[in-house]
């Protein structure tokens, strides 16, 4: 058996930057940088990076589907769920809403979505609520990928997520649900 390894968009970074790489959910992941001890020095003493990008594709069927979680812009979410579809940039129907809710514990600041929860939020952050939910769509999609959510009464911008809930509060982190 011949096991051919994906790679993620930032495979080539891991190896500009020394990465020693080793075999991670069919995917080549970076396992530590200069030794398993430096790496967790510097995890203690900084800040660690997991590159999740591998973990966007959540149930591929036969091939044929792919299931992602998004976020919204803002709280505004589907009306009519049973009709929902999913449209590509030309306005071409790639697949349905799974689910749209409005998680009133996170928001966006820039290019960066945080929850109650995390960290590193800034100081005077006071969410304000994203439609968050999950799509099941007929070609794969990229992290950070926008495609528009449209029932009979709405339009609405969504980008491909890798998590919906930074820094859990009360949920579990999606591969844990599958």
């Amino acid at each position: 058996m011949n096991d051919i390894l994906k790679t993620t968009p930032l495979h080539a970074w891991h190896l500009a930057q020394g990465a020693k790489m080793a075999p991670f959910g069919g995917y080549e992941m970076p396992l530590w940088y200069a030794s398993a001890k430096r790496e967790h020095l510097a995890v203690l003493v900084a800040a660690g990076l997991f590159d999740t990008s591998h973990m966007a594709v959540l149930i591929e069927e036969q091939g044929r589907y792919f299931t992602y979680p998004y976020l919204g812009e803002d709280l505004r979410k589907l009306a009519e769920m049973e009709t929902a579809e999913v449209l590509d940039h030309r306005g071409v129907c790639m697949g349905k809403v799974l689910t749209c809710v409005t998680d009133v514990a996170i928001d966006r600041r820039e290019d960066a979505v945080y929850s109650i929860a995390s960290p590193r939020k800034p100081a005077d952050f006071s969410p304000r609520g994203l439609c968050c939910g999950f799509v099941r769509v007929t070609r794969s999609l990229g992290i950070g990928e926008r495609v528009v959510l449209k029932d009979s009464l709405r339009e609405i911008p969504i980008t491909i997520s890798a998590d919906i809930r930074p820094d859990r509060t009360a949920r579990r982190p999606i591969a844990e649900m599958i």
